[in-house]
């Protein structure tokens, strides 16, 4: 079976001839991870038509060898990771290549650093790059259905902690006034899991207000201060 980073760098040279580039310098640590599968730090990702290096420091040497596959470790030792990715991406791109770089990314101080060092044409690919992450391969959609699975689990188990005294709380369009158990915790009202008002002690001037939903597939919990 084919490893998911040998597909998911296949595909991004697959953009390669449509952008009009030698090559792509990843820089987003999400990116990173999703091509070559590494979960470490500090991390650079060059890909081009025939070569796909990971550059990181010595911390992270023996995680790239237990978990990276399909992709070349290039040691970063005395350079700076970026400089040290920019003259990996000229040494295996060729003089003059057309380099793809992510600029959200970068800071000036960066783009400034890559430029020196790269002696061709730059292009901001960031997005299409980013992009690739929504195809779901392998064991992804399983892991996806597990996780829902189990966050669903726990929400219907959840207790949300108030203080004691009098709460509102909604469920739905319907209102009520209610008191607090002598434990802090909201009743769960269908699919709303709790929702109150209540004074905070540290901003005494602002009521909190909290709530979670517990819907089929997903949840959201958010918490915001309003005016009193």
């Amino acid at each position: 079976m084919t490893h998911p980073a040998a597909r998911r760098t296949a595909r991004l040279r697959d953009l390669l001839e449509g952008l009009r580039l030698d090559g792509v310098l990843v820089t987003d640590p999400v990116d990173v991870r999703y091509l070559s599968g590494f979960r470490g730090d500090d991390a650079t990702l060059v890909v081009g038509r025939a070569a796909a290096l990971l550059c990181t420091d010595s911390r992270f040497w023996e995680q790239v060898r237990e978990e990276v596959r399909e992709v070349e470790l290039s040691r970063v030792t005395t350079e700076p990771l970026l400089e040290h990715s920019a003259h990996e991406a000229r040494r295996v791109l060729g003089s003059g290549a057309r380099l793809g770089y992510q600029g959200a990314q970068l800071s000036h101080a960066a783009y400034r650093t890559l430029r020196r060092v790269h002696d061709g044409p730059l292009r901001h690919v960031g997005r299409p790059v980013t992009r690739l992450r929504v195809v779901k391969d392998g064991a992804e959609p399983a892991l996806l259905r597990r996780a829902a699975a189990v966050l669903h689990e726990a929400l219907g188990r959840i207790r949300i902690p108030v203080p004691d005294g009098n709460v509102r709380a909604v469920a739905g369009e319907k209102a009520t006034d209610c008191r607090t158990n002598t434990r802090g915790s909201a009743s769960h009202h269908g699919n709303l899991v709790g929702r109150t008002f209540h004074r905070n002690s540290l901003f005494p001037d602002v009521d909190v207000f909290a709530v979670v939903r517990r819907p089929a597939s997903a949840a959201r919990f958010t918490r915001t201060l309003r005016n009193p």
